[in-house]
């Protein structure tokens, strides 16, 4: 998709994070080859401080519930996991191998040689937003499969 709007095949394309703009496209943004119009995240980007975001135009809590549950997973991008039975002193280990390659000289070289962002989330912060995704309202996970063509709606299900 995007080697076809860099053609001019289509006119643009939906879904690009900022960090594989950042990563590999950065230069072409700043340029101005393309733009952003509208940030899909539950807070604005600090590299993109003049690109709208749909979650902070959203009035009603319903839909900021919606934007929660899609663009929730968003946020904490790709946690590392352990399963809830790992011993303590194994999950210290993984944190400490973890805040440590993050401060690594060379970890840190390489990540910004590639524009490779590196925003570490605490483990806290990741569980509250996913409990509060958790804990989304029946009727907007359904307004979401329907938006997102996840499934037909649970009530049209029963009817067949």
């Amino acid at each position: 998709m995007r080697l076809a709007a860099e053609r001019g095949e289509v006119d643009g394309h939906c879904g690009l994070q900022v960090s594989a703009i950042k990563s590999v496209i950065w230069g072409r943004l700043q340029g101005r080859r393309f733009f952003v119009p509208v940030q899909m995240a539950l807070a604005k980007h600090v590299d993109l401080p003049d690109v709208p975001n749909a979650y902070d135009l959203a009035t009603k809590e319903d839909d900021r519930a919606l934007f929660r549950l899609i663009f929730g997973p968003w946020a904490y991008g790709r946690p590392m996991l352990a399963p809830r039975c790992t011993p303590a002193d194994r999950v210290a280990a993984l944190t400490t191998a973890l805040k440590e390659t993050l401060v690594d000289p060379q970890f840190v070289a390489e990540a910004k040689k590639i524009n490779m962002e590196v925003q570490p989330m605490e483990p806290a912060t990741i569980a509250k937003l996913v409990d509060e995704i958790l804990r989304t309202p029946a009727p907007v996970v359904e307004r979401a499969r329907v938006l997102l063509g996840v499934c037909e709606p649970i009530a049209q299900l029963g009817e067949r």
